[in-house]
């Protein structure tokens, strides 16, 4: 039998996190909140914060932040709103309904699951462990 004859055989899958495995959007907007109130910025609302997202944390705190910051503000608001996140990271409590079943079933079938996420990775991991477990291989 030659490869076009075969059966595809799916070998991995690799899940994004944010709004994919679970819904993180409001620990985001709170993480935002948290910084930009410090310094009397306008707050955000989870609409807002979604019109930011998927492009890393960077730009995330960039796009949400003022039009009137500067490059030198937009990198100490991100400072501290890493700092600020690893307090709000796990406020997320749980998976999207089915994900762990549906990590579970692919598992069984032998198929490698992971997470490649723009979060910062110890936070990623953290995040994982609490919500999966060891359900997935990698993260």
């Amino acid at each position: 039998m030659n490869v076009a004859e075969s059966p595809a055989r799916v070998r991995g899958v690799f899940f994004d996190l944010d709004g994919t495995l679970a819904d993180t959007v409001a620990a985001l907007t709170a993480t935002l909140n948290e910084i930009f109130s410090r310094r009397g910025y306008p707050l955000v609302t989870e609409a807002d914060t979604l019109r930011c997202i998927n492009y890393g944390a960077r730009e995330l705190v960039r796009r949400a932040s003022p039009a009137t910051c500067t490059d030198l503000e937009i990198d100490e608001l991100f400072d501290e709103y890493l700092e600020c996140y690893r307090a709000h990271n796990l406020d997320t409590r749980r998976a999207y309904d089915g994900i762990v079943e549906l990590i579970a079933e692919l598992r069984s079938r032998g198929v490698y699951c992971a997470v490649v996420t723009n979060k910062p990775h110890p936070m990623a991991c953290e995040l994982v462990e609490s919500l999966l477990g060891g359900a997935l291989d990698a993260a």
